[in-house]
């Protein structure tokens, strides 16, 4: 399930693509100021992704729509949304290195929204 972030990021290729080379812009540009506690904030917001599908991966749902639980997809949401939430309180906090931050956050809400997308799938059981 992990994979099948990976293989719609690289079906998606052009979007990524982009946010990577934002992301070396902003490293570039802003090198000078970045310290090693900017750089270990930013692999805070790589988690929500992985347990947005732990819960896509535990919950799995292999009957009906209709019968699918809501709980899970709602455990999932509250994920999506309190990663967008916590990536723009560091985007706040790091005022001298916003658009770096900005860049790196941005590839992480890009893969919440991609395993948002799988882990509703999962808990569906539709697949397309």
């Amino acid at each position: 399930m992990l994979s099948g972030v990976l293989e719609i990021a690289y079906f998606l290729w052009p979007i990524t693509l982009l946010l990577i080379v934002h992301a070396v812009a902003s490293l570039v540009l802003s090198f000078r100021n970045i310290r090693l506690r900017y750089l270990a904030t930013l692999l805070l917001p790589f988690c929500f992704p992985v347990l947005i599908i732990f819960v896509g991966y535990f919950f799995w749902h292999s009957g009906t729509k209709a019968n699918a639980p809501i709980a899970p997809m709602i455990a999932a949401n509250l994920l999506l949304i309190s990663q967008i939430l916590f990536c723009f309180y560091l985007i706040y906090r790091s005022k001298e290195v916003s658009w770096f931050t900005a860049a790196v956050v941005l590839i992480a809400v890009w893969l919440g929204l991609i395993s948002s997308f799988i882990t509703g799938m999962a808990l569906t059981n539709v697949w397309l």
